[in-house]
């Protein structure tokens, strides 16, 4: 299931199993060629889902898709609210309250 190249791991195949160490090894690598602090891979999805929030205007919906979630009572678990979201909700209550 693993992709090599003379450089290490280079994808998986999402259709085959793979062994906990292989995973761990191929997740290390591409956090290194990203470039990006160690991170558990639960973490980046709460990550994941709340960039997708931002980009989105809120549209948890969308976040349900992209996470491939049934409900998007599962998708609210991975939710959080972002310093971006919690500057519109202001600037929409100055709006509301016409302070805008």
């Amino acid at each position: 299931p693993v992709t090599a190249n003379g450089t290490g791991l280079t994808g998986l195949d999402p259709s085959q199993p793979v062994c906990y160490s292989t995973f761990w090894n191929w997740w290390k690598k591409t956090l290194e060629r990203a470039d990006v602090r160690f991170r558990k891979p639960h973490m980046a999805r709460h990550t994941y889902a709340t960039d997708v929030l931002d980009a989105n205007d809120g549209n948890i919906y969308r976040a349900q898709e992209l996470l491939g979630h049934e409900s998007a009572d599962t998708t609210k678990l991975y939710l959080h609210s972002s310093s971006l979201q919690k500057d519109l909700a202001v600037d929409a209550l100055q709006k509301f309250r016409g302070r805008a």
